[in-house]
């Protein structure tokens, strides 16, 4: 059973990444699984950080450098582009089509008013573009927000050096800026004419309210490419502003004021932003932590797309009132409901750990080398 679930560690990883990526996930799952913690137990949800927020930032950190180092190295042009798109979805799309298949074949099943035409948007990324999605596949805003990262940034790139002529470095810069400054601006003024929280979801979860904070990643991309010195030199400064922002989050009392919550948004990119010149250089250490961090790092894709369905589903299909009045009647046990919430919480840790240990070895893994290698045999090819 252990060799099942087992998964190589690659001793060369960037274990301070690595620390980000796990501490995102796990964020992610302290506020999935929150509503089946006992009300008592406060210290729980007050443990609650934007995870997505810290996978935003973290992914174009890393996209940021691909493309720098790919356009400093390379030609830019659209057989290049097209690379690049290949292998970042040989990497996200193969696990975000598995659960959307799965997901609408139940559907499909258990839905009498089943329309096939409510789910189409899902497979063009166009769910959450300017709101929420459906009560479908919700936790799908945060890919959708990605992959037009992915997108767009490259096309805009691709028009600033080869339409405008604008040198590599200063193309990055000026489309980092302009991002940032007009997304900013267009969230504060949606924000000032929002009255309740379903609104204010649907900035949380949009495309155009929330793209702003993949461009902090890729301004530290930038950084660290065409200012190693200053970025390296500062990174312990850097570290300590972060830790003092990361704190703040937890003192700010966001929940009376829309207009705080968005302040929060651009703290918390920036907080992550800090923390990468620091931790981008961690290397593997001999702490008792690095194998479960690697482990919950490398598992972390996958476990943001299965956790909310096993929670979704725990719900569903577990009928504690019924457990409870069956067990008191015909056994004379008087079950508490402290124990029926408990036992759905560690299930869903239990169950979400597994599935997704099993996704990442026996689907994500395979597809993606498969679709690599064939991209490399028509390369070679070509």
């Amino acid at each position: 059973m252990t060799n099942f679930l087992k998964i190589e560690l690659n001793q060369n990883r960037i274990f301070g990444l690595d620390i980000l990526r796990a501490a995102a996930i796990l964020f992610v799952m302290i506020n999935h699984t929150n509503n089946f913690m006992l009300r008592n137990i406060d210290f729980y949800a007050k443990m609650v950080y934007d995870g997505v927020g810290i996978f935003f930032v973290l992914s174009g950190f890393l996209i940021g450098r691909i493309l720098i180092m790919q356009l400093e190295t390379y030609k830019c042009n659209m057989k290049n582009l097209l690379h690049f798109w290949m292998k970042r979805w040989s990497r996200t799309l193969p696990n975000y089509f598995l659960f959307l298949f799965l997901l609408i074949i139940i559907e499909y099943i258990t839905n009498q008013n089943f329309n096939l035409k409510s789910y189409l948007p899902y497979f063009f990324f166009s769910q959450n573009l300017t709101q929420k999605p459906i009560d479908f596949y919700t936790h799908s805003w945060s890919l959708s927000i990605e992959e037009w990262f992915y997108i767009i940034v490259p096309i805009l790139l691709f028009f600033a050096i080869r339409v405008l002529s604008i040198r590599v470095k200063y193309a990055f810069i000026s489309i980092i800026i302009l991002i940032i400054i007009s997304v900013s601006f267009l969230r504060l003024q949606k924000v000032q004419t929002i009255n309740d929280y379903e609104s204010f979801q649907n900035v949380l979860s949009s495309v155009l309210y929330r793209f702003d904070s993949l461009m902090y990643g890729l301004l530290g991309a930038y950084i660290s490419y065409y200012h190693p010195k200053f970025w390296s030199k500062n990174k312990k400064i850097a570290l300590i502003i972060a830790l003092f922002l990361f704190v703040l989050y937890y003192l700010i009392d966001n929940k009376e004021s829309f207009l705080v919550r968005n302040f929060v948004f651009t703290m918390t990119s920036v907080t992550v932003l800090l923390f990468l010149p620091y931790l981008g250089v961690l290397k593997k250490n001999n702490s008792i932590l690095f194998k479960p961090i690697t482990y919950i790092s490398l598992i972390s894709y996958s476990l943001y797309l299965v956790n909310s369905i096993v929670i979704h589903y725990i719900e569903e299909c577990i009928n504690w009132d019924k457990i409870i009045e069956i067990a008191k009647i015909n056994y004379s046990l008087n079950i508490k409901w402290s124990f029926a919430l408990l036992f759905n919480f560690f299930l869903s840790w239990l169950l979400s750990l597994v599935i997704s240990i099993l996704l990442y070895k026996y689907f994500e893994i395979p597809t993606t080398n498969y679709i690599r290698k064939k991209m490399a045999n028509n390369k070679a090819v070509s």
